[in-house]
């Protein structure tokens, strides 16, 4: 495949990914960039629209050469770039604040809720496509949360992405009944726009 960058929107685009693959290979963690044939498809995901973000996402949450291969010759326009609605709920202000920028950074409609009690009323409100809720919270746990949502007929079928610090029982990296997904806190922003990204694929 030829690397075309006659495209009206490819040179400023390709260029935005080529200076990030450069600076990856001088870091040395560039080994998958050094590769004609993955150079070659994120230059057609640049030319499609992509987002130079998500590509770099996409590439963090991938664990081998070849599913990162197979992601980005798959990536559309609209994983994840169009206006979808995201609800975090978590009683921790500071990472609201860095989740909210990071997503907002990337095209979502981020809603930020620190108040568990009030986590259902804001969700009737925005009608997310998504929730990220944290479990270990006062008051209101995020399993007690998460129950109150499969219960409620406007809620019950929203994606949920649960992040917890802890295993209580639970294997992060697991899907549930409903689409429920449980992550392992800290989580890199990479894996979370991932698993984003294929929870709006699945809608």
């Amino acid at each position: 495949m030829t690397m075309n960058t006659t495209n009206d929107e490819g040179p400023s685009r390709w260029d935005d990914v080529r200076k990030v693959l450069l600076k990856a290979e001088r870091d040395g963690s560039g080994v998958w960039w050094d590769d004609e044939e993955i150079r070659n498809a994120i230059h057609e995901a640049a030319l499609k629209g992509i987002e130079v973000k998500l590509i770099l996402a996409c590439r963090e949450a991938c664990a081998s050469r070849g599913e990162f291969l197979d992601r980005v010759r798959s990536m559309k326009r609209e994983q994840p770039c169009g206006k979808r609605r995201i609800l975090a709920v978590d009683d921790e202000k500071g990472f609201l604040d860095t989740l909210a920028m990071n997503l907002e950074d990337l095209n979502f409609e981020v809603r930020s809720e620190s108040d568990p009690t009030k986590a259902l009323d804001t969700a009737r409100e925005f009608h997310p496509h998504i929730i990220l809720l944290d479990i270990v919270m006062p008051e209101v746990d995020g399993l007690q949360l998460l129950s109150q949502i499969r219960e409620d007929s406007e809620l019950k079928d929203t994606r949920v992405i649960m992040l917890t610090a802890l295993a209580s029982g639970l294997q992060a990296g697991g899907v549930t009944e409903h689409g429920t997904l449980f992550l392992s806190k800290p989580v890199s922003m990479g894996r979370l726009v991932h698993c984003i990204g294929e929870h709006l694929l699945a809608m």
